[in-house]
C-alpha cells in the first residue's frame, strides 16, 4: 500500500470516506493517530485519575478526527471504551460506599479481572489499529456517536 495516498481501506464503506476526501491524511497518519488513541486511554487509566483513560481519546477524537475516517472510528471506540470501563467503576465505588463496604467483595475481584481485560483490550485494539483494520471492543457502550464531516 502507498504510504503518501489517502487512507483507502475497504472495511470503511465509501459513502462514510466521501465526506473525509479533502481533509483525509496518509494511511501511517492515521494508523499512528489511531493507535495511539488506544495506548492512550490505557495510560490514562493505569494513573487511576477518575475518568483518566478518557482524557487522550477525547483530545484525539476532537483535533484529529477529521484527518481521516480511520481516526475518527478508533478514536472513538476507544473513547467509548474508556467511558464504559470508567462508569463500571464509579458504579463499583459507588456501591461500596451505599454497602457500608460489603460492595469491596464485588470491587477486588472487579478491580483484578477488569484491570486485567483493560489492558488486553487495549493492547489488541492498538494491534488492530496498527493494522489499519476497524475495531469493535466486546464491553462497549456507544455513548459518542459517530461523526460526519460536514461538505461545504
Amino acid at each position: 500500500m502507498n504510504d503518501s495516498a489517502p487512507h483507502a481501506d475497504q472495511n470503511y464503506d465509501a459513502a462514510y470516506q466521501d465526506g473525509f476526501a479533502s481533509t483525509t491524511a496518509t494511511v501511517d497518519d492515521q494508523n499512528t493517530w489511531s493507535v495511539l488513541s488506544h495506548l492512550g486511554g490505557l495510560a490514562g487509566a493505569v494513573t487511576s485519575v477518575p475518568f483518566g483513560g478518557c482524557i487522550a481519546p477525547l483530545a484525539i477524537w476532537l483535533t484529529q478526527r477529521h484527518k481521516g475516517p480511520a481516526v475518527e472510528h478508533h478514536a472513538r471506540e476507544a473513547l467509548n471504551f474508556q467511558l464504559t470501563v470508567s462508569i463500571i467503576w464509579a458504579s463499583a465505588i459507588l456501591l461500596t460506599i451505599v454497602t457500608l463496604g460489603l460492595g469491596v467483595f464485588v470491587l477486588i475481584p472487579l478491580a483484578i479481572g477488569g484491570g486485567i481485560y483493560v489492558v488486553v483490550a487495549s493492547i489488541m485494539a492498538a494491534i488492530t489499529a496498527s493494522n489499519g483494520e476497524p475495531v469493535r471492543y466486546a464491553a462497549n457502550f456507544n455513548l459518542v456517536k459517530p461523526w460526519r464531516p460536514t461538505q461545504l
